[in-house]
């Protein structure tokens, strides 16, 4: 581990002392295959847990890592956590699913690691969901955020990354963040709602895609977010549904794209909803989208007049 401390397979604590469960033999926190590299727990946890090399299964089997006292730094960092070491030897290829994370500062965090999954979690009342710094390649799906500062932050050098049908509620600060230097990364189906801060926000972040997505009962639906030097290019967003947000969208750069051509088209909006004199489904005037300081930036020239109309 980050201390140097020689671990057996499968769980241990921090002085490398063995956790392992064998029914009947010995009372641990989870079992461990070492066939398939899984390991899953028995009872919930109350301590961070580091995942050390590539290609393990994590299944908390519907179990939870929790944490006892109140999201800080360092000790309530993390539910779960794995980085590259410091010899650059990196871990990738892991799978984290079927758990409930509570109270932490993230509930899982990797650095510099690629192609890993996270499934099927809840995270309550933790401070970050999941943060993806430098990662590329990962699947983020299926998951339930609550009552989070953030859900999903997609951070520096992290590139093609897959977020879907993930439901985040109630965050204070952001559903989706992604920041500085991230890319074509893709957002499908997701569910985020009342969201006091932005619901989705990107800044210089670019060629991402975002589709299918219902953004509902936020402050700002959507923030495109930019400095004198820097600014989101080149997004797409079509196909999601903007509903009763106090302000559906601040957007900068007209290189951002709103909508695909017929039959695919734009968003619905909520406050942009009609005329459709003609009965095609769009609403007869784009959408005009603007920055935060009121300035014109693009718009949807093919907003739809219903929500989901694009599958009717």
């Amino acid at each position: 581990d980050d201390d140097g401390i020689n671990h057996n397979a499968g769980f241990s604590d921090r002085d490398g002392n063995d956790l392992n469960h064998i029914e009947g033999v010995q009372d641990g926190l989870g079992t461990w295959n070492p066939a398939t590299k899984t390991a899953v727990l028995v009872r919930d946890a109350n301590e961070t847990i580091q995942i050390l090399s590539s290609d393990i299964t994590f299944d908390g089997n519907g179990y939870g890592i929790i944490n006892p006292g109140s999201p800080s730094w360092p000790d309530g960092a993390y539910g779960i956590y794995f980085i590259r070491a410091e010899d650059n030897t990196r871990v990738d290829r892991v799978t984290v699913k079927n758990t409930t994370f509570s109270g932490w500062y993230d509930g899982v965090e990797y650095r510099y690691s690629s192609s890993n999954t996270i499934v099927n979690n809840t995270f309550d009342s933790v401070a970050d969901g999941v943060y993806n710094f430098g990662g590329g390649a990962n699947y983020i799906a299926d998951n339930t955020f609550t009552g989070c500062s953030r859900g999903i932050v997609i951070s520096i050098y992290s590139w093609g990354n897959t977020a879907e049908r993930n439901v985040i509620s109630n965050t204070s600060r952001s559903g989706i963040y992604m920041l500085g230097l991230t890319g074509s990364n893709q957002f499908n189906d997701n569910l985020i709602d009342n969201t006091t801060g932005d619901s989705i926000y990107l800044y210089n972040s670019h060629y991402n895609t975002f589709t299918g997505n219902t953004i509902s009962n936020g402050q700002v639906g959507l923030k495109l977010d930019h400095s004198p030097y820097y600014w989101p290019q080149h997004n797409t967003f079509y196909n999601n549904n903007f509903i009763s947000n106090t302000v559906q969208a601040y957007v900068y750069d007209e290189s951002n794209v709103f909508n695909m051509p017929a039959p695919d088209g734009g968003n619905f909006w909520s406050d942009w909803a009609s005329p459709d004199d003609n009965g095609d489904g769009i609403v007869d005037y784009p959408y005009d989208l603007y920055d935060k300081d009121g300035n014109y930036a693009t718009s949807d020239y093919l907003p739809s007049a219903w929500t989901d109309g694009w599958n009717r």
